[in-house]
């Protein structure tokens, strides 16, 4: 007897920024591997990626989901927290772009651990919790 599968529900809004994380966790680590390598045209190569990918997924926070959630929680409290945060964020990965530019490692690495274990994973303490 054949059993009908259930469907499957579409990715909520978690799962799909938790996924847009992760890619933006690859591409820092992976512009992490080539400056350590001294590989430098990859590196600047992705961190130039990442930083774009990150950029992107900060605008869609900033100008679509915080907006929604102000809607619902009110202006402030967490979303004011977290654009403090991106602001921060903004700041690093200008630091990571002119590391890789003047192709120094100290700078570019020294900017990558000021921002923890991927600065993509900003949003890790709070899985699930707004979206």
């Amino acid at each position: 007897m054949e059993t009908a599968s259930k469907p499957r529900n579409p990715p909520g809004i978690g799962d799909t920024l938790a996924q847009d994380h992760h890619r933006c966790d690859e591409l820092f680590a992976s512009a992490e591997k080539h400056a350590a390598r001294g590989a430098w045209p990859q590196a600047q190569q992705e961190i130039n990626a990442f930083v774009e990918a990150m950029n992107r997924h900060i605008s869609f926070e900033e100008q679509t989901l915080f907006p929604a959630l102000e809607q619902v929680i009110g202006a402030g409290g967490p979303t004011q927290v977290m654009r403090m945060e991106h602001e921060q964020m903004r700041t690093l990965f200008r630091d990571m772009q002119q590391g890789a530019q003047a192709q120094d490692a100290p700078r570019l690495l020294g900017a990558t651990e000021a921002a923890g274990p991927g600065p993509a994973r900003h949003g890790a303490g709070r899985p699930g919790r707004w979206w």
